[in-house]
């Protein structure tokens, strides 16, 4: 009987099996006929792409770290219709990992900063969501992306945390982001130098008219494999900052000096040409912190200053144009005219478009925020300015939760510094460094929810904050000195 039962039950598993494959080839010979070749093995190699990513999450993790800021700019649709690669890599490749971990033991606990980034992009969904209801619009495709667009950053954090736990993996993620640094320098520098056909190249890859800049005539800029120059600025500013802190933490353990300079001159060359000036000074002062941080504040911000003179030196048309731009007697921007010739024309710009559109038109929509999309009146689409991109996504409560989370990164990031581990350390360092430089640059430009700044920015925090970390790091214990007993004496 027992022989009989086992029969069946292996003749059913044999007879399913069976069924199961006759009904995939025939899904797949269905859409091979109906969508075409390209959509029926893609289709094909989804599962097995995910079954790839949960057997091998670490080196996915490392792609995530690595290379998807680098490619973050490329534009939607590149190849799935309305949506970025990066968007389709870290939704597919960090829910993958994130399921392959979840039953793990070793994986990385929840901190409180996690559930403060949690409650940023549960508060920006709840909060764009009642104002699109409440104002009657609907969610359309730009609406739901600007809703979503924290979750993916917390997917790449949460991914990165829960896999990245060891020195060895968390120094070749910081390779990687080096690396990967290196073409994205490269092409912006071939076009600044307008060799080839590069703008074109870019403008195919990030579907905007690369280094056009609308506000002054003859002034172009570099962006990179991105749509803009603020997102490559702020990508390489972080770029910086992280090749810095490991030259001059001086022990060769993440690169040898020799190649952190070809990761570095060219990243700095980069950052010139975007003549992007918030995030040029940034890096002045982020190498001033470091060098202070690892006491070589000399040779920090004289390696970096020399840098930046020679290559403005080599690149001084594009920035004559940009000064030209700011203090010239011509005003190529309507709303800094009549402004005080001491100050930056785009700063003047910025504060007009603030005062006279902005502030107007939240009116009324402090508590919540105006949500997706730009308030009646507005006649410049963009806030520049983080912060006013918080009250107008979601009020005042957003903006509060975001300087929570930030000032939750600093005290944390803060007290790793001194983590026996040379690569956290290191992290935290460029990590505290990187974010009180960026609450300053982030009063002229949203940086945070660009592409490109807050993919690096966050893979950042998910390789300092992964792994199981102690809250607290634990000065040595003193010594106390016990009182000698003389032999044969009373206990």
């Amino acid at each position: 009987m027992s022989y009989a039962i086992a029969l069946g039950h292996r003749i059913g598993i044999r007879a399913g099996l069976a069924f199961g494959i006759c009904l995939g080839m025939y899904g797949f010979a269905w859409l091979l006929v109906n969508w075409g070749a390209f959509y029926a093995f893609t289709l094909l190699a989804i599962p097995a792409l995910g079954l790839l990513v949960m057997q091998y999450p670490a080196h996915a993790a490392l792609f995530l770290a690595g290379v998807v800021p680098a490619i973050s700019g490329l534009r939607r649709g590149l190849p799935v219709p309305g949506l970025r690669p990066s968007e389709i890599l870290i939704a597919f490749c960090g829910s993958a990992i994130l399921l392959a971990v979840a039953n793990r033991r070793d994986r990385t606990p929840w901190q409180m900063f996690d559930w403060v980034a949690l409650l940023y992009v549960l508060a920006t969904v709840a909060l764009g969501s009642w104002d699109l209801i409440d104002r009657g619009d609907g969610f359309g495709a730009g609406a739901i992306g600007d809703l979503l667009g924290p979750l993916q950053f917390f997917i790449l954090y949460r991914a990165v945390a829960s896999v990245l736990t060891t020195s060895e993996l968390r120094i070749k993620a910081i390779r990687w982001i080096l690396y990967s640094s290196v073409p994205v320098s490269l092409l912006a520098i071939l076009q600044q130098a307008g060799i080839g056909s590069f703008n074109s190249f870019l403008t195919s890859l990030t579907g905007t008219d690369a280094g056009s800049d609308p506000t002054a005539t003859g002034l172009v800029r570099a962006t990179g494999p991105f749509p803009i120059w603020h997102s490559l600025a702020g990508y390489l500013f972080l770029v910086v900052m992280l090749g810095l802190g490991a030259y001059l933490e001086g022990s060769g353990r993440v690169l040898p000096s020799r190649r952190l300079l070809y990761v570095l001159v060219p990243a700095v060359a980069a950052l010139i040409t975007t003549a992007t000036l918030a995030p040029i000074f940034g890096a002045l002062a982020g190498a001033t912190l470091l060098g202070r941080a690892y006491k070589r504040m000399g040779r920090s911000v004289f390696g970096i200053a020399l840098a930046i003179f020679i290559v403005g030196f080599l690149f001084t048309p594009a920035l004559s144009s940009r000064f030209e731009q700011q203090y010239g007697d011509t005003v190529t921007i309507q709303a800094a005219k009549g402004s005080d010739p001491l100050i930056p024309r785009t700063l003047a710009a910025r504060y007009s478009i603030w005062t006279e559109q902005y502030v107007p038109a939240m009116s009324g929509h402090w508590a919540t925020g105006w949500g997706p999309g730009v308030p009646p009146k507005v006649d410049w689409e963009w806030t520049e300015s983080l912060y006013l991109t918080m009250l107008v996504r979601g009020g005042i409560p957003l903006l509060l939760i975001y300087l929570w989370l930030a000032g939750s990164t600093i005290t944390r990031s803060r007290r790793l510094t001194r983590a026996p581990d040379f690569e956290r350390s290191l992290l935290a360092n460029v990590v505290f460094t990187g974010t009180i430089v960026l609450l300053f640059m982030q009063i002229i430009t949203p940086y945070f929810v660009l592409a490109g700044p807050p993919h690096i920015y966050w893979a950042l925090l998910g390789l300092l904050f992964g792994g199981a970390v102690r809250s607290r790091i634990e000065e040595p214990a003193r010594e106390v000195p016990q009182r000698r007993v003389a032999i044969g004496a009373r206990a």
